[in-house]
Protein backbone atom coordinates (compact mmCIF):
# COMPACT_ATOMS: atom_id res chain seq x y z
CA UNK A 1 0.00 0.00 0.00
CA UNK A 2 2.98 2.53 1.07
CA UNK A 3 4.68 1.44 -2.21
CA UNK A 4 1.31 1.71 -4.00
CA UNK A 5 1.22 5.51 -2.50
CA UNK A 6 4.49 6.98 -2.86
CA UNK A 7 5.65 5.74 -5.92
CA UNK A 8 2.54 6.66 -7.97
CA UNK A 9 2.07 10.07 -6.36
CA UNK A 10 6.14 10.72 -7.63
CA UNK A 11 5.11 8.94 -10.94
CA UNK A 12 1.78 11.30 -11.24
CA UNK A 13 4.04 14.15 -10.84
CA UNK A 14 6.14 13.49 -13.68
CA UNK A 15 3.22 12.91 -15.37
CA UNK A 16 2.00 16.74 -14.48
CA UNK A 17 5.38 17.81 -14.83
CA UNK A 18 7.52 17.24 -17.09
CA UNK A 19 11.42 15.19 -17.70
CA UNK A 20 13.45 18.85 -16.68
CA UNK A 21 11.82 19.32 -13.39
CA UNK A 22 12.27 15.79 -12.57
CA UNK A 23 15.72 16.12 -13.39
CA UNK A 24 16.11 18.75 -11.36
CA UNK A 25 14.32 17.18 -8.43
CA UNK A 26 16.73 13.88 -8.77
CA UNK A 27 20.00 15.80 -8.73
CA UNK A 28 18.74 17.90 -5.91
CA UNK A 29 17.42 15.09 -4.13
CA UNK A 30 20.98 13.24 -4.16
CA UNK A 31 22.77 16.50 -3.20
CA UNK A 32 20.51 16.84 -0.59
CA UNK A 33 21.49 13.51 0.53
CA UNK A 34 24.81 14.10 0.54
CA UNK A 35 25.30 17.45 2.21
CA UNK A 36 22.56 16.74 5.03
CA UNK A 37 24.69 14.98 7.95
CA UNK A 38 27.05 18.03 7.12
CA UNK A 39 24.51 20.68 8.19
CA UNK A 40 23.00 18.02 10.84
CA UNK A 41 25.37 19.29 13.17
CA UNK A 42 25.27 22.99 13.28
CA UNK A 43 21.39 22.44 12.42
CA UNK A 44 20.43 22.69 16.62
CA UNK A 45 22.16 26.23 16.87
CA UNK A 46 19.22 27.70 14.68
CA UNK A 47 16.16 25.76 14.19
CA UNK A 48 14.33 24.71 17.09
CA UNK A 49 14.66 21.05 16.84
CA UNK A 50 13.13 18.12 19.06
CA UNK A 51 13.43 18.23 22.79
CA UNK A 52 13.97 14.61 23.56
CA UNK A 53 17.45 13.69 22.58
CA UNK A 54 16.31 10.33 21.51
CA UNK A 55 15.23 11.99 18.56
CA UNK A 56 19.13 13.28 17.86
CA UNK A 57 19.71 9.26 17.92
CA UNK A 58 17.03 8.94 15.53
CA UNK A 59 18.34 11.33 13.09
CA UNK A 60 16.20 14.05 13.63
CA UNK A 61 19.08 16.68 13.09
CA UNK A 62 19.36 14.73 9.07
CA UNK A 63 16.15 14.67 8.58
CA UNK A 64 15.39 18.76 9.23
CA UNK A 65 18.59 19.49 7.24
CA UNK A 66 17.45 16.94 4.30
CA UNK A 67 14.09 18.98 4.46
CA UNK A 68 15.77 22.18 4.48
CA UNK A 69 18.62 21.51 1.43
CA UNK A 70 15.49 20.31 -0.72
CA UNK A 71 13.50 23.39 0.33
CA UNK A 72 16.41 25.31 -1.09
CA UNK A 73 16.63 23.45 -4.07
CA UNK A 74 12.95 23.48 -5.13
CA UNK A 75 13.02 27.26 -4.54
CA UNK A 76 16.35 27.74 -6.71
CA UNK A 77 14.55 24.96 -9.52
CA UNK A 78 11.61 26.93 -10.37
CA UNK A 79 13.47 30.33 -12.06
CA UNK A 80 15.94 27.43 -13.20
CA UNK A 81 13.05 25.39 -14.97
CA UNK A 82 11.62 28.92 -16.47
CA UNK A 83 14.95 30.21 -17.97
CA UNK A 84 16.01 26.54 -19.53
CA UNK A 85 12.16 26.10 -21.08
CA UNK A 86 12.48 29.79 -22.36
CA UNK A 87 15.99 28.51 -24.03
CA UNK A 88 14.53 25.77 -25.58
CA UNK A 89 11.52 27.01 -26.78
CA UNK A 90 13.13 29.74 -28.79
CA UNK A 91 15.73 27.61 -29.82
CA UNK A 92 14.67 24.44 -31.52
CA UNK A 93 12.73 24.79 -34.79
CA UNK A 94 8.76 23.40 -34.35
CA UNK A 95 9.61 19.56 -35.23
CA UNK A 96 12.41 19.22 -32.89
CA UNK A 97 10.56 21.14 -30.43
CA UNK A 98 7.60 18.09 -30.70
CA UNK A 99 9.73 15.76 -29.99
CA UNK A 100 11.75 17.41 -27.47
CA UNK A 101 8.62 17.57 -25.97
CA UNK A 102 7.20 13.90 -26.20
CA UNK A 103 10.79 13.00 -24.86
CA UNK A 104 10.93 15.35 -21.98
CA UNK A 105 7.05 13.67 -21.07
CA UNK A 106 8.16 10.33 -21.25
CA UNK A 107 11.10 11.46 -19.34
CA UNK A 108 9.01 13.05 -16.31
CA UNK A 109 7.62 9.47 -16.05
CA UNK A 110 10.58 7.15 -15.74
CA UNK A 111 12.42 9.82 -13.21
CA UNK A 112 9.01 10.29 -11.33
CA UNK A 113 9.01 6.27 -11.19
CA UNK A 114 12.68 5.99 -9.78
CA UNK A 115 12.24 9.22 -7.23
CA UNK A 116 9.29 7.44 -5.99
CA UNK A 117 11.21 4.12 -5.47
CA UNK A 118 13.91 6.30 -4.13
CA UNK A 119 12.13 8.50 -1.72
CA UNK A 120 10.04 5.40 -0.67
CA UNK A 121 13.46 3.68 0.35
CA UNK A 122 14.26 7.42 2.03
CA UNK A 123 10.89 6.68 3.79
CA UNK A 124 11.36 2.90 5.04
CA UNK A 125 15.06 4.34 6.69
CA UNK A 126 13.03 7.20 8.81
CA UNK A 127 10.78 4.87 9.80
CA UNK A 128 12.66 1.78 10.24
CA UNK A 129 14.96 2.80 13.30
CA UNK A 130 11.76 3.57 15.44
CA UNK A 131 10.26 0.64 14.15
CA UNK A 132 12.81 -1.16 15.42
CA UNK A 133 12.73 -0.22 18.45
CA UNK A 134 9.03 -0.32 19.03
CA UNK A 135 9.51 -3.73 17.87
CA UNK A 136 11.74 -4.66 20.54
CA UNK A 137 9.72 -2.85 23.39
CA UNK A 138 7.10 -4.55 22.94
CA UNK A 139 4.89 -3.82 26.03
CA UNK A 140 1.73 -5.56 27.06
CA UNK A 141 -1.19 -5.30 24.22
CA UNK A 142 -3.19 -3.42 26.56
CA UNK A 143 -0.33 -1.17 27.32
CA UNK A 144 0.81 -1.06 23.55
CA UNK A 145 -3.56 0.21 22.82
CA UNK A 146 -2.25 3.44 24.56
CA UNK A 147 0.87 3.87 22.20
CA UNK A 148 0.51 7.34 19.95
CA UNK A 149 -0.61 6.67 16.83
CA UNK A 150 2.94 6.70 15.06
CA UNK A 151 4.47 4.58 17.17
CA UNK A 152 2.34 1.85 16.71
CA UNK A 153 2.44 2.79 12.41
CA UNK A 154 5.81 2.84 12.70
CA UNK A 155 6.44 -1.15 14.00
CA UNK A 156 3.63 -2.36 11.87
CA UNK A 157 5.58 -0.72 8.80
CA UNK A 158 8.74 -2.00 10.05
CA UNK A 159 7.44 -5.46 10.22
CA UNK A 160 5.89 -5.31 6.95
CA UNK A 161 9.60 -4.07 5.55
CA UNK A 162 10.82 -7.35 6.84
CA UNK A 163 8.27 -9.59 5.25
CA UNK A 164 8.85 -7.86 1.79
CA UNK A 165 12.76 -7.94 2.52
CA UNK A 166 13.14 -4.09 2.56
CA UNK A 167 14.32 -3.36 5.43
CA UNK A 168 18.03 -4.55 4.28
CA UNK A 169 17.55 -1.19 1.19
CA UNK A 170 16.30 0.76 3.68
CA UNK A 171 19.38 1.00 5.99
CA UNK A 172 21.36 2.13 3.18
CA UNK A 173 19.28 5.45 3.80
CA UNK A 174 18.74 4.83 7.80
CA UNK A 175 19.78 7.97 9.62
CA UNK A 176 20.56 5.95 12.74
CA UNK A 177 23.48 5.01 13.92
CA UNK A 178 24.93 0.69 14.25
CA UNK A 179 25.21 1.81 18.31
CA UNK A 180 21.41 3.14 18.28
CA UNK A 181 21.11 -0.74 16.97
CA UNK A 182 22.74 -2.30 19.34
CA UNK A 183 21.08 0.16 22.00
CA UNK A 184 17.78 -0.81 20.83
CA UNK A 185 18.44 -4.49 21.23
CA UNK A 186 19.95 -3.86 25.00
CA UNK A 187 17.10 -1.92 25.94
CA UNK A 188 14.51 -4.47 24.75
CA UNK A 189 16.74 -7.48 26.68
CA UNK A 190 16.72 -5.51 29.77
CA UNK A 191 12.70 -4.64 28.97
CA UNK A 192 12.10 -7.71 29.13
CA UNK A 193 13.68 -8.94 32.07
CA UNK A 194 13.96 -6.42 34.53
CA UNK A 195 11.01 -7.71 35.83
CA UNK A 196 9.74 -10.59 38.22
CA UNK A 197 12.38 -13.44 38.96
CA UNK A 198 15.17 -12.04 36.43
CA UNK A 199 14.96 -8.59 38.15
CA UNK A 200 17.79 -9.22 40.86
CA UNK A 201 19.98 -11.19 38.64
CA UNK A 202 19.84 -9.51 35.15
CA UNK A 203 20.08 -5.64 38.03
CA UNK A 204 23.32 -7.42 39.07
CA UNK A 205 24.71 -8.43 35.45
CA UNK A 206 24.19 -4.69 34.44
CA UNK A 207 25.63 -3.51 37.52
CA UNK A 208 28.73 -6.01 37.21
CA UNK A 209 29.77 -5.15 33.65
CA UNK A 210 33.30 -3.25 34.00
CA UNK A 211 33.01 -0.79 31.40
CA UNK A 212 29.39 0.83 32.92
CA UNK A 213 30.30 0.42 36.66
CA UNK A 214 31.16 4.32 37.20
CA UNK A 215 27.78 4.79 34.70
CA UNK A 216 25.62 2.96 36.79
CA UNK A 217 26.79 5.27 39.51
CA UNK A 218 26.07 8.60 38.32
CA UNK A 219 22.61 9.80 39.74
CA UNK A 220 20.32 9.46 36.98
CA UNK A 221 21.29 5.90 36.37
CA UNK A 222 21.11 5.13 39.96
CA UNK A 223 17.85 6.15 40.48
CA UNK A 224 16.25 4.61 37.72
CA UNK A 225 17.87 0.78 38.88
CA UNK A 226 17.49 1.36 42.43
CA UNK A 227 14.89 -1.70 43.56
CA UNK A 228 11.86 -0.21 45.72
CA UNK A 229 8.46 0.00 45.05
CA UNK A 230 8.22 3.26 45.28
CA UNK A 231 10.47 3.63 41.64
CA UNK A 232 8.39 4.42 39.30
CA UNK A 233 10.52 3.50 36.31
CA UNK A 234 11.00 -0.23 37.54
CA UNK A 235 7.59 -0.78 38.05
CA UNK A 236 6.18 0.93 34.67
CA UNK A 237 8.66 -2.15 33.24
CA UNK A 238 7.63 -4.74 35.60
CA UNK A 239 3.64 -3.69 34.43
CA UNK A 240 4.50 -3.63 30.86
CA UNK A 241 4.27 0.20 30.55
CA UNK A 242 4.41 1.21 27.03
CA UNK A 243 7.91 2.62 25.57
CA UNK A 244 6.40 6.14 25.35
CA UNK A 245 5.63 6.49 29.13
CA UNK A 246 8.93 5.22 30.06
CA UNK A 247 10.88 7.20 27.84
CA UNK A 248 9.10 10.36 29.28
CA UNK A 249 10.63 9.55 32.98
CA UNK A 250 11.91 12.33 34.41
CA UNK A 251 15.31 10.86 34.90
CA UNK A 252 15.43 8.59 31.45
CA UNK A 253 15.49 12.36 30.09
CA UNK A 254 18.20 13.62 32.29
CA UNK A 255 20.38 10.81 31.51
CA UNK A 256 19.96 11.20 27.56
CA UNK A 257 20.81 15.07 28.03
CA UNK A 258 23.09 14.13 30.60
CA UNK A 259 26.88 14.86 28.84
CA UNK A 260 29.28 13.03 31.13
CA UNK A 261 26.89 9.92 31.09
CA UNK A 262 26.62 10.25 27.43
CA UNK A 263 30.04 10.88 26.93
CA UNK A 264 31.15 7.25 29.22
CA UNK A 265 28.60 5.45 27.60
CA UNK A 266 30.01 6.01 24.46
CA UNK A 267 32.99 4.46 25.40
CA UNK A 268 30.78 0.97 25.90
CA UNK A 269 31.22 -1.59 23.50
CA UNK A 270 28.01 -2.02 23.07
CA UNK A 271 27.82 -5.74 21.09
CA UNK A 272 29.53 -6.76 23.54
CA UNK A 273 27.34 -5.36 26.59
CA UNK A 274 24.49 -7.21 24.75
CA UNK A 275 26.13 -10.80 24.24
CA UNK A 276 26.84 -9.79 28.03
CA UNK A 277 23.82 -9.59 29.09
CA UNK A 278 22.16 -12.22 27.20
CA UNK A 279 24.54 -15.35 27.56
CA UNK A 280 26.62 -13.82 31.24
CA UNK A 281 29.82 -14.07 29.56
CA UNK A 282 31.55 -10.75 28.00
CA UNK A 283 34.81 -11.35 25.38
CA UNK A 284 36.29 -8.03 26.47
CA UNK A 285 35.94 -8.30 30.43
CA UNK A 286 36.26 -11.91 31.57
CA UNK A 287 38.99 -13.38 33.80
CA UNK A 288 41.04 -15.10 31.05
CA UNK A 289 41.01 -11.64 28.84
CA UNK A 290 41.84 -9.59 31.86
CA UNK A 291 44.88 -11.97 32.03
CA UNK A 292 46.08 -11.70 29.36
CA UNK A 293 45.63 -7.90 28.40
CA UNK A 294 47.25 -7.42 32.35
CA UNK A 295 44.52 -5.52 33.48
CA UNK A 296 43.94 -5.90 37.12
CA UNK A 297 41.85 -8.87 37.78
CA UNK A 298 38.77 -7.54 40.29
CA UNK A 299 37.25 -5.42 37.90
CA UNK A 300 33.72 -6.25 37.40
CA UNK A 301 31.34 -7.16 39.80
CA UNK A 302 31.08 -9.24 43.35
CA UNK A 303 28.41 -10.84 45.26
CA UNK A 304 28.98 -11.94 48.96
CA UNK A 305 29.26 -15.79 49.12
CA UNK A 306 27.37 -16.39 52.56
CA UNK A 307 29.28 -19.82 53.31
CA UNK A 308 32.71 -18.96 52.61
CA UNK A 309 32.11 -15.76 54.55
CA UNK A 310 30.91 -17.93 57.53
CA UNK A 311 33.86 -20.31 57.35
CA UNK A 312 36.07 -17.32 57.68
CA UNK A 313 34.35 -15.77 60.65
CA UNK A 314 34.30 -19.40 62.24
CA UNK A 315 38.20 -19.26 61.68
CA UNK A 316 38.33 -15.78 63.41
CA UNK A 317 36.32 -16.80 65.93
CA UNK A 318 36.95 -20.37 67.12
CA UNK A 319 34.82 -19.99 70.40
CA UNK A 320 31.65 -19.18 68.94
CA UNK A 321 28.84 -21.50 70.20
CA UNK A 322 25.99 -22.52 67.49
CA UNK A 323 23.78 -19.44 69.00
CA UNK A 324 26.07 -16.66 67.97
CA UNK A 325 27.26 -19.14 64.74
CA UNK A 326 23.60 -19.09 63.79
CA UNK A 327 23.09 -15.16 64.41
CA UNK A 328 26.07 -14.15 62.35
CA UNK A 329 24.60 -16.58 58.96
CA UNK A 330 21.37 -15.08 59.17
CA UNK A 331 22.96 -11.47 59.36
CA UNK A 332 25.29 -12.70 56.17
CA UNK A 333 22.05 -13.91 54.66
CA UNK A 334 20.43 -10.81 55.45
CA UNK A 335 22.67 -8.27 53.66
CA UNK A 336 23.85 -10.95 50.88
CA UNK A 337 20.69 -10.43 48.48
CA UNK A 338 21.44 -6.75 47.99
CA UNK A 339 25.35 -6.59 48.52
CA UNK A 340 27.67 -6.02 46.08
CA UNK A 341 31.15 -4.83 45.38
CA UNK A 342 32.11 -3.17 42.19
CA UNK A 343 35.33 -2.07 40.41
CA UNK A 344 35.89 -0.07 37.44
CA UNK A 345 39.47 0.82 36.23
CA UNK A 346 40.00 3.34 39.53
CA UNK A 347 37.25 3.30 41.65
CA UNK A 348 35.11 0.78 44.02
CA UNK A 349 31.37 1.21 44.68
CA UNK A 350 29.49 -0.92 47.40
CA UNK A 351 25.86 -1.10 47.39
CA UNK A 352 23.42 -2.68 49.22
CA UNK A 353 21.18 -2.47 52.65
CA UNK A 354 23.78 -2.27 55.31
CA UNK A 355 27.63 -3.23 55.83
CA UNK A 356 28.89 -2.70 59.68
CA UNK A 357 31.05 0.38 60.03
CA UNK A 358 32.55 -1.74 62.81
CA UNK A 359 34.45 -5.04 63.41
CA UNK A 360 31.35 -7.70 64.37
CA UNK A 361 34.20 -9.13 67.42
CA UNK A 362 33.22 -7.26 70.78
CA UNK A 363 34.15 -8.49 73.71
CA UNK A 364 31.58 -10.51 75.16
CA UNK A 365 30.43 -9.94 79.07
CA UNK A 366 32.75 -11.64 81.69
CA UNK A 367 30.79 -14.64 82.36
CA UNK A 368 29.90 -15.29 78.08
CA UNK A 369 33.70 -14.79 77.95
CA UNK A 370 34.17 -17.50 81.08
CA UNK A 371 31.88 -19.95 79.41
CA UNK A 372 34.01 -19.45 76.01
CA UNK A 373 37.24 -19.68 77.64
CA UNK A 374 38.37 -16.74 76.28
CA UNK A 375 41.41 -14.74 77.21
CA UNK A 376 41.03 -10.82 78.73
CA UNK A 377 41.30 -9.64 75.29
CA UNK A 378 38.88 -12.03 73.29
CA UNK A 379 36.53 -11.24 71.05
CA UNK A 380 33.13 -12.65 69.99
CA UNK A 381 30.60 -11.76 67.38
CA UNK A 382 27.47 -9.80 67.98
CA UNK A 383 25.48 -8.43 64.84
CA UNK A 384 24.66 -5.09 64.70
CA UNK A 385 21.11 -5.45 63.66
CA UNK A 386 18.65 -8.39 63.07
CA UNK A 387 17.66 -9.50 59.68
CA UNK A 388 13.83 -7.72 60.09
CA UNK A 389 15.74 -4.59 60.70
CA UNK A 390 18.14 -4.81 57.78
CA UNK A 391 15.03 -5.91 55.57
CA UNK A 392 13.73 -2.52 56.30
CA UNK A 393 16.55 -0.83 54.65
CA UNK A 394 16.78 0.40 51.19
CA UNK A 395 19.13 -0.35 48.65
CA UNK A 396 21.91 2.48 48.24
CA UNK A 397 25.44 3.04 47.61
CA UNK A 398 26.86 2.36 50.94
CA UNK A 399 30.49 2.99 49.83
CA UNK A 400 32.73 4.00 47.45
CA UNK A 401 36.33 5.54 46.71
CA UNK A 402 39.87 4.81 45.00
CA UNK A 403 41.59 1.80 44.94
CA UNK A 404 45.67 1.31 44.60
CA UNK A 405 47.06 -1.95 43.36
CA UNK A 406 50.83 -3.59 44.41
CA UNK A 407 51.51 -6.65 42.70
CA UNK A 408 49.03 -9.08 43.01
CA UNK A 409 47.38 -7.36 45.99
CA UNK A 410 45.09 -4.72 45.91
CA UNK A 411 44.42 -2.39 48.44
CA UNK A 412 41.21 0.56 49.16
CA UNK A 413 39.73 2.84 52.41
CA UNK A 414 36.17 1.94 53.40
CA UNK A 415 35.03 5.02 54.91
CA UNK A 416 31.88 6.11 56.97
CA UNK A 417 32.38 10.10 57.22
CA UNK A 418 29.48 10.28 58.75
CA UNK A 419 29.02 7.92 61.37
CA UNK A 420 29.63 9.56 65.03
CA UNK A 421 32.80 9.69 65.59
CA UNK A 422 34.07 9.22 61.37
CA UNK A 423 35.30 5.81 61.06
CA UNK A 424 37.79 4.09 58.42
CA UNK A 425 39.00 1.01 57.64
CA UNK A 426 41.90 0.01 55.91
CA UNK A 427 41.22 -3.37 53.11
CA UNK A 428 43.11 -5.63 51.48
CA UNK A 429 41.96 -7.24 48.19
CA UNK A 430 43.30 -10.67 46.99
CA UNK A 431 41.04 -12.27 43.69
CA UNK A 432 41.81 -16.72 43.80
CA UNK A 433 39.49 -18.36 41.56
CA UNK A 434 36.96 -15.72 41.02
CA UNK A 435 36.32 -15.13 44.48
CA UNK A 436 37.34 -12.25 45.92
CA UNK A 437 39.28 -12.12 49.79
CA UNK A 438 38.02 -8.74 51.38
CA UNK A 439 39.94 -8.26 54.69
CA UNK A 440 39.08 -5.65 56.95
CA UNK A 441 42.46 -4.75 58.68
CA UNK A 442 41.38 -2.53 61.18
CA UNK A 443 38.39 -4.33 62.17
CA UNK A 444 40.15 -7.69 63.71
CA UNK A 445 41.43 -8.62 59.83
CA UNK A 446 37.50 -9.87 59.60
CA UNK A 447 37.59 -11.18 56.01
CA UNK A 448 34.40 -11.42 54.01
CA UNK A 449 34.80 -13.71 50.73
CA UNK A 450 32.83 -12.62 47.77
CA UNK A 451 32.09 -14.43 43.92
CA UNK A 452 32.19 -12.95 40.73
CA UNK A 453 28.72 -12.21 39.48
CA UNK A 454 27.87 -14.82 37.06
CA UNK A 455 30.08 -17.44 37.88
CA UNK A 456 29.77 -20.39 38.72
CA UNK A 457 28.74 -21.71 42.68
Amino acid sequence: MLFLLVVGAFTLLGLQTDGLRMAMLFVGTLLALIFAPMLAGVLGKFINLPEHPLWWELGAGKIWAFVILMTAVLSASQPLHRKLQHHIKHTLESNRLAEWDRANSITGITLGGILGVLYLMLLAGIITPLGYAATQLQPSATAAAKEPLGYRLAARLHRDFRTLGLDKSARLFDPASDRFYDAADITGLLYHNLRDQNLRDFRARLLAYPPLIEATHTAHLLHLLHPSSTNTFLMGIYNQTNATHLLHHAHVRGALADELLRKKLSQVDTRDLYEYLRTGKSSLSDPEMLHTQNRPVLLGGWELDVPATQKQFEAIYPKMDDREKKKVREYLEAIAPTLMLSFSETYFYLDGRYFSNRSLGVKPPSHRASAAGLAADGLLPRVPASPSVLAQLSVRTLLAGPWQATGDVFYTKFSWPHAQPPVSCEVELQEFSNRLRVTLKDFNQEAYIFRRTGSVE
